[in-house]
């Protein structure tokens, strides 16, 4: 089983993901999992915009590797399967959704929540003041979206791109955690 995590910043992706993992004794890959496992296997320097959730330049991309269009839609699936090959886990992130669509066993969900929820979360994690912590949720759901529009070319938490889509502003992690459990029992995955 592969459950792929999409977030909004500030709404508990990582914390429902842990304790997912818990749930299903399965590892978590979140971006410093997966750039310390890239590190070791030595192709982080290739790949390290892409682990980081940055987009690299297009124009230098083209020039330096050819066909390009194909190389940055490819790259989530080359990097992902040199990383976690076909291993069960949870995956933060990382165009997950979009590399791992077609296996049986995975499921996608989206987390989102209202804006002022996110903010707050932010505040409390990182002591931000509200506007600093505002101006970080929106700057890294701009990234988030530039990024995956980059190496896949959908629209970042469009509903029709996941299994499920879950605003975690209404309900604890706890309980998202478990709407999460409930529809992986549902569809056959636990």
């Amino acid at each position: 089983m592969i459950i792929t995590i999409a977030r909004e910043c500030g709404a508990g992706g990582l914390p429902i993901a842990e304790r997912l993992g818990e749930h299903f004794h399965i590892p978590v890959y979140d971006k410093v999992a997966l750039r310390n496992i890239a590190k070791e296997k030595n192709i982080y320097n290739k790949y390290g915009n892409f682990l980081a959730e940055q987009r690299v330049n297009s124009l230098l991309y083209a020039i330096s590797m050819g066909d390009y269009v194909t190389r940055i839609t490819k790259t989530p699936e080359i990097v992902l399967q040199q990383l976690i090959g076909k291993q069960d886990c949870i995956l933060i992130g990382r165009c997950g959704n979009y590399v791992y669509r077609n296996r049986a066993d995975s499921v996608s969900f989206y987390f989102h929540g209202a804006l002022a929820s996110r903010v707050h979360t932010m505040e409390q994690l990182r002591n931000l003041s509200e506007k600093e912590a505002k101006l970080l949720v929106e700057n890294t759901d701009a990234e988030r979206a530039s990024y995956h529009k980059y190496y896949t070319k959908e629209i970042w938490g469009e509903a029709k791109y996941y299994d499920a889509a879950l605003d975690t502003s209404k309900v604890t992690y706890d309980q998202a955690t478990e709407l999460c459990i409930a529809y992986c029992n549902a569809v056959g995955l636990s």
